[in-house]
C-alpha cells in the first residue's frame, strides 16, 4: 500500500500542478470561462492536499517531498508547456481519469487493511475527482 499511497498522493500534486498552470496560461474568447474552471479544480485539490499527507504519515509512510519525488512517482504525464484550451480539457480528463482509478485501488487496499479513516479521505476524494471529470467532460462536448 505504501509505494501506491505515494504514487496517488504524487499524482494528486501533479494534477494540481496542471490545472493551476492551465489556469494561468488559458487564452482564448471563452478565457474566463475555463480560467475559473482551471481554479476552481486546482483550489478543490489544494484544499485537501496537506490533510491527505497527514493521512499518510499517520499510516507511518513519508510523503514525497521533492520535484524528484514527484515526477518519479507520479502516474501523471507532463503535458507540453503552452496546450490549447481544448487540449488543456482533455489533458486534465484525462488525467483525472487516472487518479480515479489509483484513489479506488488504493481505497480498495485501505479497506482490506482496516484504515476506515483514510478509506473515508479517499472516498471523498474519489468523489470530488470525479465531479472533475464530469465538469471537464461537459466542457469537452
Amino acid at each position: 500500500m505504501n509505494d501506491l499511497a505515494k504514487a496517488v498522493f504524487a499524482s494528486h500534486y501533479h494534477f494540481l500542478l496542471k490545472a493551476q498552470n492551465f489556469h494561468w496560461n488559458v487564452t482564448g474568447p471563452d478565457f474566463l470561462e475555463y480560467h475559473e474552471l482551471f481554479e476552481r479544480i486546482y483550489c478543490e485539490v489544494e484544499e485537501h492536499t496537506d490533510e491527505f499527507a497527514e493521512h499518510l504519515r499517520a499510516l507511518g509512510i513519508y510523503v514525497p517531498a521533492s520535484l524528484t519525488e514527484f515526477v518519479e512517482l507520479s502516474l501523471l504525464k507532463d503535458s507540453d508547456k503552452y496546450l490549447d484550451k481544448e487540449s488543456m480539457v482533455e489533458c486534465l480528463h484525462k488525467d483525472s481519469s487516472t487518479i480515479l482509478k489509483a484513489l479506488l485501488d488504493l481505497y480498495n487496499l485501505s479497506e482490506i487493511g482496516k484504515h476506515y479513516g483514510f478509506s473515508s479521505f479517499l472516498a471523498e476524494r474519489l468523489s470530488a475527482h470525479g465531479k472533475h471529470g464530469w465538469q471537464l467532460y461537459s466542457s469537452l462536448i
